[in-house]
């Protein structure tokens, strides 16, 4: 989960308004045969916190800002505004209300809360920073015809070492289904050497990751393993041998 800080309002950093409304969760998904998804959250806090809640597009952080395209949220919530009394929670409705997603694989965007602290009391406003936190999910739009099993799904991904001004790894994903590949690690016979972070790979697409590791290392590695992250943003497993 990515976190903005956002400036309400300084005077001096005397003290620092803290944020408290916890999303459960670490991603959102939604099966396009529901007609709703519940997204629940809490106010672990002492005070009373106003939420917003919204859908953006998702951008790719790696992409250059003249690639970011246009695209319609076909989503509502209810409420979009709320208040959290301290210790108490409250449910968010999530409903599809329909456009022209692709339907053989996943859609990405951004699920966004902003959790708004209570003004300081008369007397209390000096030497305060107030904070406004911004925690952003990635929401997944799964189509019915898409895979929800990912273990048998990740046997479908295919990795390959590509020499090319040192090393790259290919990384094929002919699956409908985004995947998050992380902690990626070369081993050969007695040794293993970590890599880049590969990050999210779309579907049904594939991405090249340069590989600044020892390079003689590189070329006789025989398998890696990766880490990929299920909808419950467990951590799972892939081994795979290099050919």
């Amino acid at each position: 989960m990515r976190v903005l800080l956002v400036l309400c309002a300084v005077l001096s950093f005397g003290s620092l308004a803290n944020a408290s409304v916890v999303i459960t969760g670490t991603r959102v998904i939604y099966p396009a045969d529901q007609r709703e998804v519940n997204i629940q959250l809490s106010n672990t806090g002492d005070v009373p916190a106003l939420v917003q809640a919204w859908v953006e597009p998702y951008t790719d952080p790696s992409a250059p800002e003249h690639d970011v395209k246009e695209q319609d949220i076909p989503f509502v919530l209810s409420p979009p505004v709320f208040r959290i009394n301290p210790k108490e929670g409250q449910t968010i409705r999530l409903m599809y209300v329909g456009s022209d997603l692709p339907q053989d694989r996943e859609s990405v965007f951004y699920f966004n809360v902003l959790d708004i602290p209570p003004a300081p009391s008369a007397g209390k406003a000096d030497n305060f920073l107030q904070l406004a936190i911004n925690s952003k999910l990635k929401l997944f739009f799964r189509p019915t015809a898409v895979s929800k099993n990912f273990d048998k799904l990740k046997d479908e991904l295919r990795f390959n070492l590509i020499e090319s001004n040192g090393y790259q790894l290919k990384v094929d994903n002919p699956t409908g289904n985004f995947f998050t590949l992380l902690d990626l690690k070369f081993y050969s016979v007695d040794k293993s050497v970590s890599g880049p972070e590969i990050g999210m790979v779309d579907p049904k697409s594939s991405r090249n990751i340069a590989i600044s590791s020892n390079k003689s290392f590189i070329s006789q590695a025989t398998r890696l393993e990766v880490n990929y992250v299920d909808d419950y943003g467990t951590k799972r497993k892939i081994t795979y041998n290099l050919d």
